[in-house]
């Protein structure tokens, strides 16, 4: 925090020579998440910058830059080397068919090929054979018919294979060497530990990129100043703008720009032309680049997208967006621009193909701004990137003194931290001062500051004594990096979520488009109701009826503790937004953020001061949170709003802790005239009622033909056994075979029916934006715990009280109602286990990467995680008492109104055999209660008859080596009981036991014991 630069922005400025009026095609965003996770063709070749290496000089680049200068469009991959490309091109034979040359050598023919898999797939068609198309050929390859041979060579294809156990090492960049004496003595940060320390010199961003390109790591560190737009270090050594999350969004941006002009390049045949498909393309990126998100991104960018008439003309129009874009990153004269860019993206698709698992940035404020962490997280490709919301220290102690003494010195000033120690008092001054920061510290004996780190610091560090740096958080009072409320400052984006969320976002801006394209927006009758919906039940609202008024675009909303949401206008005039976790204090505040925008016959405008002041003065805007429910109080504080309409609003309310689960919310604005105007929010909880809120009216008017059952399998194919998984389709289908020709409930439009010309019903944006909402809600939040609602449905049909296999010929699954729940995920985990021990090991059965540690842990956490378990366990215990003649939302909520606080040992009471004998029996007299040894060796059991089919066919062998396939027999072999023996079965018999007992020891703790009779009964006989 100390010497933080100061580096200003140069403020974005671009001409907009194109006056023409507004296209009334609204263009997709491009915030919508980018694979990016290879190198694209035009950029390989080159080999990693040195940390000190100076800028390289290019002469002038061509109108359109399709790769760096000086380099072959067909090139050897140096990342994956020819082996991995040949791999590609033989496998890219198999699965479409082709006679690609396997020459390891990738061109054109090859790219084509990747994008027409990767459009078949419903990947983005950019050609480029990244993690998501390397999973998908792997799938591909194993769905062939017959498919028993080796998948690839594993000495030649280790780099496909991702590192599926994070050891959790990390390379550190600091500023400067209080950073780098902070991390050697003492390395652990969360769940990192710190390896190599280095400082960052010269301190730019385009070095830091070198030092992490240098890096064998996946995960980092990294100590900088900054704020909530960004870091403030300098993009590159030739520009004072600052690698903020508009700069990264413009690199991102061209880049993407980029390969959209090679696909157009590519395409631009004879055929292409005389068609009209060229221009077509060419307008398409016009409108790219003149969407919303940039809109929102870019001061001054052009809010019109121009129209354009012939290629040539949208040629100079993207050239001119892009030469501007160049521009804003290296303002004024320096030599090589688009080169200096060209690299910086080169750079930057480089550690997208790292696959970097993890950044902590400990850079003042960064997580303060959600927008800022997404545009990082993304340039760099990282899965997860972390940063504080408030300011951060690191650096030594300017006075540390062991004796009582100076302890009641320091004591003496209020802001002093006094921590009691078993072996003494601790007592530590921060003084923030500015940019720097001034930290005193005292103890009654070093065994108190031993007990004191190992406490707030770091636990089994090197430090021995005397004086040691420190790092904290600047609250009040001040945070350590073990202190609980150090974790509530650092927020995080992950690739998972920004997923699920940005497409929603998508489909939520397509559905509004096809609305206005449809209505008649010119009625002054529906623009009056429209306006009464947004105003509300305000008291004193007074308005032009008919004509131009002020209305509020509100963006985003904060609550605290929570991760900030995102909000959409609905069709009813209302904006919406979810959070997945309900907040847990008492109190906090909740602030939204907005602008004043202008509207007239449903066309939207932002507020122009010099403009609207006249007419619209604006003043004073509040919002008041509804009372009622979980939330006790509320009090709203004026805000006032800024000259260009933007504005944050304020208000803390009084809530019950983790019972909120929606939140109604009137923001208002005064004007100085005295006229009022507003606009409702509506944020939900993703829970069982927001699922049921969807469900349940679609249930309610469901043709008459269609049982509550078959409407229950309709819900079940939106989350498995639908068209985004079609390799699962099949095995659904056969055995939940009653319900196979039952419709999903919302269709999932795949990409070939995407390009269409005459799409089905179910391509249109409503549809689409329905199945992406009702998708949001796969994982529920319910009483404190997460699950997984497509397992719970899937548990319910497979039921055999639902009679699954109902008029179905041989060959007939047994226990359909495991193998779509618990054993199918245990099974699928220890499947998943084998397949890579077998492309990461070589002939001999040994590893061939010395940190691949072949760890069936990861499997099971990650195919049999606590919501899927949680969802199969709940699935059989409704499916055994389900009624089929009422609705899912009736025996949903009568299970999780009461029955869910004792799931645990209502699924040992449910868990029984085709004779009604209990499988999964207790220990009896046991507490906390413990799986007896039969319900072990049951659980084992169905988790080798899950494998046996795959075992059997021989789909668990991917090659012919005898050393390997010994090892997956050595797995499935079974004793003279034909009870399963291997250590690799048991450990999963032991994680589901695991998960059983400590559920089952939780309910009893409690108080929540089994009611049944039967089932005492049963654990006293049993006991016998």
């Amino acid at each position: 925090m100390s010497n933080e630069y100061s580096f200003k922005e140069q403020p974005f400025k671009a001409s907009s020579e194109f006056g023409e009026e507004e296209s009334e095609f609204d263009p997709e965003t491009f915030g919508a998440e980018l694979t990016y996770s290879e190198w694209k063709e035009g950029m390989r070749g080159s080999t990693p910058w040195s940390s000190k290496r100076r800028i390289w000089g290019h002469s002038s680049p061509p109108l359109f830059v399709d790769k760096v200068e000086g380099e072959s469009v067909s090139c050897s991959c140096p990342v994956h080397g020819t082996a991995f490309v040949r791999w590609v091109q033989s496998s890219l034979n198999q699965v479409l068919g082709l006679r690609l040359p396997v020459t390891g050598i990738m061109n054109a023919a090859m790219r084509s090929a990747l994008r027409r898999f990767q459009q078949q797939r419903g990947l983005r068609a950019n050609g480029i054979a990244g993690s998501e198309t390397r999973r998908a050929l792997v799938e591909a390859k194993k769905s062939e018919k017959g498919q028993t041979g080796d998948l690839t060579d594993p000495a030649e294809y280790a780099e496909l294979l991702a590192e599926v156990s994070d050891n959790g090492k990390a390379d550190a960049f600091v500023a400067d060497k209080n950073g780098k004496k902070y991390f050697d003595s003492f390395p652990q940060l969360g769940n990192l530990k710190v390896q190599r320390i280095t400082i960052l010199k010269p301190p730019n961003f385009e070095n830091l990129m070198d030092l992490m390109l240098a890096s064998n790591q996946k995960n980092f560190v990294i100590d900088a100043h900054g704020n909530p737009n960004g870091l403030t270090m300098p993009l590159a050594s030739a520009t004072r703008i600052s690698a903020t999350k508009t700069a990264l969004f413009i690199l991102t941006g061209i880049e993407y720009i980029q390969s959209l002009i090679r696909t157009a390049k590519e395409s631009d045949t004879f055929w292409e032309r005389a068609s009209g498909m060229d221009l077509e393309r060419w307008r398409r990126i016009v409108e790219v680049m003149h969407s919303k998100t940039w809109q929102q991104m870019m001061a001054g960018w052009p809010k019109i997208t121009p129209k354009v008439s012939t290629v040539d003309a949208a040629k100079r129009i993207v050239q001119a967006r892009l030469n501007s874009l160049v521009d804003s990153l290296f303002p004024g004269k320096v030599a090589n621009k688009q080169d200096r860019v060209n690299r910086l993206i080169n750079k930057m698709l480089r550690l997208q193909a790292q696959g970097i698992r993890e950044i902590q940035f400990r850079a003042c404020n960064i997580g303060k701004d959600s927008n800022s962490l997404y545009e990082f997280r993304k340039f760099f490709g990282a899965d997860h990137l972390c940063a504080p919301d408030v300011r951060s220290g690191m650096g030594p102690l300017r006075r540390f003194d062991i004796s009582r003494g100076a302890v009641d010195r320091l004591a003496r000033n209020r802001r002093t931290q006094v921590f009691s120690m078993p072996s003494g008092r601790l007592a530590i001054l921060i003084n923030v001062l500015n940019h720097e920061f001034e930290a005193f510290c005292a103890a009654d004996a070093q065994a108190a500051v031993n007990e004191w780190i190992a406490t707030h610091i770091m636990a089994h560090s090197t430090y021995r004594r005397g004086a040691f740096p420190i790092h904290f958080l600047q609250t009040q009072p001040p945070v350590f990096p073990l202190d609980n409320d150090y974790a509530a400052h650092i927020k995080c984006r992950s690739s998972f979520w920004e997923s699920v969320i940005r497409k929603s976002e998508k489909h939520q801006q397509e559905i509004e488009d096809y609305d206005e394209r449809e209505e008649n927006w010119a009625v002054k009758e529906q623009e009056n109701e429209k306006y009464g919906e947004y105003i509300g039940q305000l008291s004193e609202e007074e308005f032009e009826e008919g004509g131009t008024m002020p209305v509020l675009s509100l963006d985003k909303l904060k609550i605290d503790g929570l991760p900030e949401i995102t909000l959409t206008l609905g069709d009813s005039g209302k904006y919406q937004g979810f959070f997945r976790k309900p907040p847990s204090s008492y109190n906090g505040s909740v602030k939204l953020s907005g602008r004043v925008q202008i509207e007239k016959a449903g066309t939207r405008r932002n507020y122009d001061y010099d403009l609207d002041r006249s007419q619209w003065p604006l003043g004073k805007v509040w919002g008041n949170v509804a009372i009622g429910g979980a939330i006790s109080s509320s009090s709203a504080s004026f805000s006032s709003v800024k000259r260009d309409g933007v504005f944050t609003t304020s208000t803390w309310i009084g809530y019950k802790p983790y019972l909120v689960r929606r939140l109604v919310i009137k923001v208002i604005l005064a004007l100085k005239n005295g006229k009022r105007f507003g606009a409702k929010v509506v944020v939900e909880l993703i829970d069982l009622a927001g699922f049921l809120s969807i469900v349940d009216p679609k249930e309610k008017v469901r043709p008459g033909w269609q049982t509550h059952l078959q409407f229950l399998a309709s819900v079940r194919k939106v989350f498995h056994g639908n068209a985004r998984e079609p390799q699962f389709i099949g095995p659904f289908n056969w055995i939940l075979y009653r319900h196979r020709n039952v419709e999903p409930l919302f269709k999932f439009c795949t990409p070939d029916e995407e390009r269409l010309q005459a799409k089905p019903k179910h391509c249109n944006p409503a549809q689409q934006a329905a199945e992406e909402r009702l998708r949001l809600y796969k994982i529920l939040y319910d009483k404190g715990e997460w699950l997984e609602i497509g397992h719970v449905l899937a548990g319910i049909e497979g039921s055999p009280k639902q009679e699954p296999n109902k008029n179905q010929s041989v060959p007939i699954p047994i226990r359909p109602e495991l193998i779509v729940t618990w054993s199918g995920d245990l099974g699928s985990a220890l499947q998943r286990y084998i397949q890579h021990f077998w492309l990461a090991t070589d002939k001999h059965g040994n590893p061939i990467g010395k940190n691949d540690p072949l760890d069936l842990n990861y499997y099971l956490v990650r195919e049999a995680s606590r919501s899927d378990l949680i969802g199969d366990i709940d699935g059989i215990n409704i499916g055994s008492a389900y009624d089929s003649s009422r609705s899912l939302a009736d025996n949903l909520n009568a299970y999780y109104s009461k029955k869910s606080l004792r799931r645990y040992h209502e699924f040992i009471a449910n868990s029984k055999n085709a004779k009604g004998m209990a499988e999964l029996p207790l220990e009896p007299g046991k507490k906390p209660p413990k799986l007896s040894r039969h319900a072990r060796q049951t659980i084992a059991i169905h988790t080798h008859g899950y494998l046996k089919y795959f075992w059997v066919t021989g789909a668990l062998y991917h090659g012919t080596e005898p050393a390997k396939r010994k090892r997956v027999d050595d797995i499935m072999r079974v004793d003279s009981k034909l009870l399963p023996l291997s250590a690799e079965i048991q450990q999963v018999a032991d994680y589901f036991g695991r998960f059983l007992e400590d559920g089952l020891a939780l309910e009893q703790k409690q108080g929540i014991q089994p009611e049944l009779e039967e089932f005492d009964s049963f654990l006293n006989e049993f006991g016998k």
